[in-house]
């Protein structure tokens, strides 16, 4: 089995994927805007 992620919050993803073997993280441009980052930017990059 697989596990994947369906989010865009970069500190969830650094979370979980400590705990879980995360196969993968999904998003779409709906969740993208309900996303808080430090610095507006949901990709994690500046």
């Amino acid at each position: 089995m697989e596990l994947y992620l369906d989010t865009s919050d970069v500190v969830a993803v650094k979370a979980l994927s400590r705990m879980f073997p995360l196969a993968g993280v999904t998003t779409n441009p709906s969740i993208m805007p309900r996303v808080k980052t430090a610095g507006g930017c949901a990709s994690g990059t500046s």
